[in-house]
């Protein structure tokens, strides 16, 4: 009797069912690589444009910092603001703040009031943080004071108080008392010293020192009130 061959061609049923159940599968997948493969194609080029992006950001950002430190290590204060004026429209838009920051004290240091406070208010208009915007509301503040336009400054300072963090009233209140004692405001200079004498953490020199303010203050007011 002749032995039977193990190595029988034929499929077992389930073999055959496997086939059956795979097959489509197999042919359907096959049918899609074409497409399957631009998909993931255009995926890697997409994660290739966004790494390239941030790298280009990143190098672009180093290299204004580099010149924005090369800019301020000039000792020629002119050129220094030139200098300055002419590379924030090409900086990159995370210095322009810094920028305007250094071109705003320069211009208040050098007596240019006017184009001082168009940076400060550009600097409040255009950030979002509160830091910086209660910073440059206070320097456009005095540059309207030192352009003789105190009125103006006073109505931003008494707006600003209002909206401030707590942590800047201070602040905003000790230079609206100044601005407003140096030209004879005694009302807004008397409220302005009241509230820093009210607020808390104060030394004592520091509360005697307001309490001679707004004994002072408030017989100018009534001798204003008296006349």
């Amino acid at each position: 009797m002749t032995p039977e061959n193990t190595n029988d061609k034929g499929s077992s049923p389930v073999t055959s069912e496997i086939n059956e159940q795979v097959g489509p599968l197999v042919k359907k997948i096959t049918e899609n690589l074409k497409q399957i493969g631009i998909v993931f194609g255009a995926i890697i080029i997409l994660a290739a444009a966004v790494t390239g992006y941030k790298y280009y950001r990143v190098r672009t950002l180093e290299k204004g910092q580099a010149e924005l430190g090369r800019i301020l290590l000039q000792v020629d204060q002119k050129q220094l603001f030139s200098d300055l004026k002419g590379f924030l429209e090409d900086a990159p838009g995370r210095l322009k703040p810094a920028i305007r920051l250094h071109l705003a004290s320069q211009a208040m240091d050098s007596g240019q009031y006017e184009e001082a406070g168009k940076y400060w208010e550009t600097i409040a208009a255009q950030t979002k943080k509160q830091d910086l915007k209660v910073v440059a509301g206070i320097g456009q503040a005095n540059a309207l004071h030192l352009q003789g336009r105190t009125a103006e400054g006073l109505q931003m300072l008494t707006r600003l108080r209002q909206e401030a963090p707590e942590r800047y009233l201070e602040n905003v209140n000790q230079t609206l008392a100044t601005m407003a004692e140096t030209t004879g405001n005694w009302d807004k200079a008397l409220q302005a010293y009241q509230q820093l004498k009210a607020a808390p953490g104060k030394t004592a020199g520091t509360t005697g020192y307001l309490q001679y303010k707004i004994k002072e203050l408030q017989q100018k007011t009534r001798q204003g009130k008296s006349s």
